[in-house]
């Protein structure tokens, strides 16, 4: 074969191989694109909150430190009533609506509609602060599902009539936890409380003054 013949055989080889070349990288530019279209638009991380120590973690993973400080929230919101516990009481189970099951909200409105037939709540204000010799352990938060967690959580409810107090009492709340993310929006931690696991109780601890 003369030089000019092996130059231009050599020549097609290589713009063969650079089409082929070019053919694969539009395939794999089209898996990446089909890939990236595919991700979900958002994760939601979340972190314990203590990060003094490393903790490998996936991106599923939901800590129980976590689900522990955020139902001790909303119960500690449940039981804030600033001004009466009449026009409170149902304000405050409007406004955690989202972080209840509806059914469980059923539950609250019948509670406190019964209480409010009683005279309980006119004239009542109410707060929850934690108690003095409280604190968050790893056995108040059990999974027993995935995504399911029972939760106990332990505040002082103190309720004032006329500037007077009339209730102190050291109270245990224990509540089934569960995932229910069906809008992030208003409710971006995507945990409810779906039941009472026990009914709340007065603990025998004596408060203070």
């Amino acid at each position: 074969m003369t030089p000019t013949r092996q130059h231009a055989a050599n020549q097609s080889v290589l713009v063969r191989f650079m089409g082929i070349a070019n053919i694969g990288m539009l395939v794999l530019s089209l898996a990446l694109v089909y890939g990236w279209s595919q991700a979900p638009k958002k994760l939601t991380l979340r972190y314990p909150p203590d990060l003094r120590v490393g903790k490998v973690m996936g991106v599923d993973d939901v800590p129980h430190e976590n689900v522990y400080s955020w139902t001790w929230y909303v119960i500690q919101q449940l039981n804030r009533w600033q001004t009466d516990g009449v026009s409170d009481g149902p304000r405050a189970i409007a406004n955690l609506s989202a972080f209840f099951h509806p059914q469980f909200r059923k539950e609250l409105e019948k509670e406190l509609d019964d209480k409010a037939r009683e005279g309980e709540l006119r004239n009542r204000t109410r707060y929850a602060v934690p108690m003095p010799s409280s604190k968050y352990t790893a056995d108040m938060v059990k999974e027993v599902a995935p995504g399911t967690w029972n939760v106990t959580v332990d505040m002082q409810i103190v309720d004032v009539m006329d500037g007077r107090i009339i209730k102190d009492v050291p109270t245990q709340y224990s509540v089934v936890v569960r995932l229910y993310d069906i809008d992030p929006e208003i409710n971006p931690w995507g945990f409810v409380i779906d039941k009472w696991k026990d009914s709340p109780r007065k603990l025998d601890e004596p408060i203070k003054h």
